[in-house]
């Protein structure tokens, strides 16, 4: 089975605020980018879309996913049963919800690994510039 390693960062101008998400992947020595914004989200929302991101970027199915992230909020939730994860009233549970349907629809084998942010991770370095690019833009096209 094909084993993809993906780094993800979210960013916020303000939380909530504009943000932005990006994911990192490296696979078969190749590596991809894929990046989104919101004009109004949270730290942690950003975060979570760039897992789901991620997951949606992917060709490959049924492979096993190692998503980096710095991200306290997304290993601690990711360690939770699904049903807890989608309960009503949860943060974010909307994304959630999706993230859930992609990750099984793709029938990909998902494990959260937690990065020191800054800490001279090359991919999370990446991870985090693009994010923040993507941050910026949300936050021109809110004032436009």
């Amino acid at each position: 089975m094909n084993e993809v390693c993906i780094y993800i960062d979210g960013s916020c101008s303000g939380n909530p605020g504009p943000g932005g998400w990006s994911a990192v992947c490296e696979c078969n020595g190749k590596i991809r980018q894929s990046s989104g914004y919101e004009n109004y989200a949270t730290n942690n929302s950003m975060e979570l879309k760039g897992a789901i991101g991620a997951l949606k970027a992917l060709r490959i199915r049924g492979c096993d996913v190692i998503l980096y992230t710095d991200s306290a909020y997304l290993i601690s939730n990711a360690n939770h049963d699904d049903e807890w994860l989608i309960k009503p009233g949860h943060a974010n549970r909307e994304l959630w919800i999706e993230y859930l349907r992609i990750r099984n629809d793709g029938k990909y084998n998902v494990k959260f690994v937690k990065v020191k942010a800054h800490s001279g991770n090359k991919m999370n370095e990446l991870a985090d510039k693009y994010a923040k690019q993507a941050c910026m833009i949300a936050k021109h096209c809110a004032k436009g």
